[in-house]
């Protein structure tokens, strides 16, 4: 690159862009040093050039859908307007306005499925009394599974003709309810169906084709930022979390602490935390190597955020180093929950690959307000507090002094 003398560490990872089977360009990942890029960078990277791709594809369809101008103005809008980080309940609001804006409907559905069967319904607006959002379904006969299952478009005037077999919603409810007429278009992911938007009326009035091109669009470009949405979240999550353990890593635990420091402040609650710390842990990599090393960190995570409450923190806050915030708990009502860990890791027999080993944790503990009022001198009383336990061998637990 330019001037710089390659060294033999750099890595260039090219990813192309393919559009109408032709390589039209590529995007360009460089790095300083090849152990800075792992498998799941390069899975990450190629997502964004899939989402890239297309992109293009709904671009080109967009082009030929100039006939309605404000539509398709209004459809890619949603790109400016929702942030991949927004939620998705903002996603379907724009849905509902479109769809009033340009579409004729005394119902309109969307749904989204929660695994090969069953379905959610996440949006409806008009006639309610059916099925409203939030209910959950069985898509199998269902008409409003239809398209999620033939994984294709359905447009009828006359559904209980076509369909005769099928319900809407729930066994029973076709009778009950005389929608005549519906246009239900999949929302896809990676050419897979996973939910739809569904627009009845009342009267046998055949939707469009012009109908069906704008759904169809309006569903491709929801499929896309649906997309966008999942891989934010699966990125975020992989950042916000140790890889090894799966529990929070250094900095999101901080973070967290901060959050629940402040809670506590004004709310005028108590808060525990209680830092452990592996004792003689080196000589297990020493000794056995680093994937039982690996091993035994994770069955000590287990162990750790089986023993803690849902509401309670738990995070890796270093290499053999754990960290848990016991939210709205004073120091002795945490002494017990820290004694029940220290006690479980110290009866557990780490047994892998025919090696059976057994390990202790030391745990120092202090608390909010007794000890501190800030992360920064909590963590180290309560880090402290663990160096007296190792100091008297380990298998224990202190508390700071006040």
């Amino acid at each position: 690159f330019g001037e710089k003398t390659w060294r033999g560490s750099e890595v260039l990872i090219g990813f192309p862009i393919i559009y109408c089977d032709k390589v039209i360009g590529c995007l360009l990942v460089f790095s300083d040093h090849f152990s800075s890029i792992n498998d799941n960078d390069k899975n990450i990277i190629e997502k964004f050039v899939d989402i890239i791709i297309k992109g293009m594809t709904d671009l080109e369809e967009l082009d030929s859908l100039l006939a309605n101008n404000y539509f398709s103005a209004r459809v890619n809008n949603l790109f400016d307007r929702l942030e991949v980080k927004s939620d998705q309940s903002e996603l379907f609001e724009s849905i509902r306005g479109i769809c009033r804006a340009f579409f004729q409907y005394d119902k309109l559905t969307v749904i989204l499925s929660d695994s090969e069967k069953n379905a959610k319904i996440k949006l409806v607006d008009g006639i309610r009394e059916d099925a409203d959002e939030g209910q959950e379904f069985s898509m199998d006969n269902s008409l409003h599974g239809l398209a999620v299952n033939k994984n294709k478009i359905i447009n009828s005037n006359s559904w209980l003709e076509n369909f005769p077999k099928l319900y809407r919603f729930f066994p029973g409810d076709k009778e009950k309810f005389n929608f005549m007429s519906i246009i239900s278009i999949p929302i896809k992911s990676e050419g897979n169906p996973i939910g739809a938007i569904t627009l009845e009326r009342l009267k046998s009035r055949k939707y469009s084709k012009t109908d069906e091109k704008l759904l169809e669009l309006l569903c491709s470009t929801v499929s896309t930022i649906l997309a966008w949405q999942k891989e934010y979240d699966r990125v975020s999550l992989s950042a916000m979390h140790d890889g090894l353990t799966g529990l929070l890593n250094h900095k999101t635990f901080l973070d967290r602490f901060d959050e629940e420091i402040r809670r506590s402040k004004r709310f005028n609650h108590n808060l525990g935390l209680v830092v452990l710390d592996l004792d003689k842990f080196k000589s297990v990599n020493d000794t056995y190597g680093h994937l039982h090393g690996d091993y035994v960190l994770q069955e000590v995570s287990r162990i750790i955020s089986q023993n803690v409450r849902a509401i309670d923190v738990v995070g890796r806050y270093g290499g053999e180093e754990f960290a848990v915030l016991l939210v709205n708990t004073d120091i002795e009502a945490c002494l017990p929950l820290a004694q029940r860990i220290v006690d479980k890791i110290a009866e557990k027999v780490f047994l892998k690959s025919g090696i059976s080993l057994k390990i202790t944790i030391s745990a120092g503990m202090a608390g909010f307000p007794l000890h501190a009022e800030n992360v920064r001198e909590l963590i180290s009383m309560a880090d402290n507090a663990m160096y007296v336990t190792k100091s008297k061998g380990g298998n224990a637990i202190s508390i700071a002094n006040p």
